[in-house]
């Protein structure tokens, strides 16, 4: 039996990445890390900031079982962290009107209620995400990344989802529900943070 040289690493193409700016329902699952709000964030190396470290499960179609995963900055000194922690409060709010279908300017209050909750929310939370690749680096290989999310105001968007999952995660698939066409509506201006006012004013 001829060995195998173990010391050349395999070719990016034998990864078998999911292709960039696939679409795709996933539900999110939060690695708490025992920090921050309700213990659902996990400290930096250096425990400069606070991460919302998670995993995401493809639930249908071609990639389905195959998993992505990520972590955001969210807590942290805002002269240092800012524009980190400006990103993450967008995407995650895309999250939730993705997963509520909701529209980027309802000001409906059912909609707000829906916007206004804690770190927990997202466990178990299913949506549709947009998937992109990041480049290998060195010694880490490419992976695929939650590049963003897919909502009503958006062509492309595949329709309202029921959301059919527990807090945690178990239960059934979530499914997606039936609704009248909905035209694409321009987006919102996103209310800035409370970290972000105080360091306005």
């Amino acid at each position: 039996m001829t060995p195998f040289d173990y010391s050349t690493p395999p070719p990016q193409s034998a990864l078998n990445l999911i292709p960039a700016k696939t679409i795709a329902l996933v539900r999110m699952s939060v690695n708490a890390g025992g920090a921050g709000e309700g213990g659902m964030l996990t400290p930096s190396k250096d425990g400069a900031c606070d991460l919302l470290r998670y995993s995401l499960v493809v639930l249908d179609g071609p990639h389905a079982k195959r998993k992505i995963f990520g972590q955001h900055i969210v807590e942290g000194p805002d002269d240092k962290y800012e524009e980190q922690k400006w990103r993450s409060v967008k995407l995650l709010r895309r999250v939730l009107e993705s997963a509520f279908n909701l529209s980027a300017n309802d000001p409906s209050a059912e909609a707000k209620a829906k916007l206004n909750v804690d770190y927990t929310a997202f466990d178990g939370l299913a949506f549709y995400a947009r998937l992109g690749i990041e480049p290998g680096n060195g010694d880490w290989p490419a992976k695929n990344v939650l590049a963003g999310t897919v909502t009503r105001n958006e062509s492309d968007w595949p329709g309202p989802i029921e959301q059919t999952t527990r807090p945690n995660g178990s239960g059934s698939p979530p499914t997606l529900a039936s609704s009248p066409a909905v035209s694409p509506e321009a987006p919102a201006p996103i209310a800035r943070p409370g970290w972000a006012k105080d360091k306005a004013q």
